[in-house]
């Protein structure tokens, strides 16, 4: 009977191991896997749907994780979902992050029970800066309130296309004007620092010019873009409050001829080099066909590594992969061995993302 139980212990093992022990810290596969940030299905954490992206978190195979409304029921679901998750063993801070601008992008709905906050375009049209602040302060403190770290908010695009599908027909612009945008951004920033939140800059390099949507295809600025959409960056990463910043799939063949902004080394440099910003890169969904549409996901892996992003966000929106984190760990493996990533690439984003990682303890 002992022999059987025996054999039946090393069975177990041999099954669960690789799918639930975790990565050594300070590991290769580790260091990639805090580069990775998914979206998921399920609404707590013992919902079939979510099994395998635990399984990840447990692990370490994943850095973060992001909300969508299907994550979502009410309050008092997503609390307990997210504080269920935070109790999961893991190898360093998880970053869980939510897109909650205001206005037409707000995850939390107000038909689900949430407050509703009015969009970039109406505070800045309605509200001065102390109004800003309170509404802001409100929102910061029920997101924190429901467990979330990271806020992908705010956009910080110029409002220079009204037309713009992405941005300005959807009031996601405080201002054509860039101090405007500095102005506004900075208070929301503010106050999410205030409650203890992550903030996110974005879409750089400026996404308000564009005549299409980046969710839907080929974004080309070449022509609409102009350098005033740089302005908001500096102003903003000259304060010092700025930890995270998003890159956008759009292409500027007055910059990069070859790939769009968030596959680009190019762009990034600027961001980097010319702007001074020391702190995390993170792609926008690398899941939208404005890169799906002309890249594998090899191609796109190694593209935004070696552009500089720091994480790589896969939102598993349009299409669920969920093999997808192991796909990534062996792909940047792989390009290490061949030369294609150097390891630096990822030793710097590792320390980078670390450091992110201190202002949630």
């Amino acid at each position: 009977m002992n022999k059987y139980r025996l054999l039946l212990y090393f069975l177990l093992v041999f099954y669960c191991l690789p799918i639930y022990s975790k990565t050594l810290p300070n590991s290769l596969e580790s260091m990639i896997g805090q580069m990775i940030m998914l979206g998921f299905h399920g609404t707590k954490v013992r919902d079939p749907k979510f099994a395998k992206i635990k399984a990840y978190i447990i692990s370490g195979k994943v850095g973060g994780i992001i909300f969508y409304e299907r994550n979502i029921v009410n309050k008092d679901k997503v609390a307990l979902f997210i504080e269920n998750i935070r109790k999961l063993p893991t190898i360093y801070p998880l970053l869980i992050a939510i897109d909650q601008e205001g206005g037409n992008v707000s995850r939390l709905k107000p038909s689900r029970g949430f407050n509703t906050f009015p969009s970039a375009k109406f505070v800045a049209n309605n509200l001065s800066r102390r109004n800003a602040y309170k509404t802001y302060h409100k929102m910061a403190t029920d997101i924190k309130g429901l467990g979330f770290n990271v806020n992908f908010a705010p956009v910080v695009d110029l409002n220079t296309n009204p037309e713009s599908p992405a941005i300005g027909i959807k009031g996601r612009s405080y201002s054509a004007n860039p101090l405007t945008v500095s102005k506004y951004a900075k208070q929301f920033i503010q106050t999410h620092s205030d409650v203890g939140l992550i903030s996110t800059l974005k879409h750089f390099p400026g996404h308000g010019s564009a005549n299409a949507d980046s969710h839907f295809g080929f974004t080309d600025i070449t022509k609409t873009w102009n350098k005033d959409e740089y302005l908001p960056y500096r102003k903003l990463i000259n304060t010092g409050m700025i930890n995270l910043i998003m890159s956008a799939h759009l292409y500027n063949a007055n910059i990069d001829k070859k790939h769009p902004a968030s596959l680009s080394k190019k762009h990034l440099f600027i961001l980097r080099q010319t702007f001074g910003y020391k702190g995390v890169i993170i792609t926008d969904d690398l899941q939208m066909f404005a890169i799906t549409k002309s890249y594998n996901l090899e191609e796109t892996v190694i593209h935004a590594i070696n552009a500089g992003n720091d994480i790589l966000l896969f939102a598993n929106y349009f299409t669920l992969d969920t093999d997808l984190a192991n796909k990534i760990i062996k792909i940047v493996i792989n390009a290490i061995h061949t030369g294609e990533i150097k390891r630096k690439q990822i030793t710097d984003s590792y320390e980078r993302i670390l450091l992110l990682k201190k202002h949630l303890i």
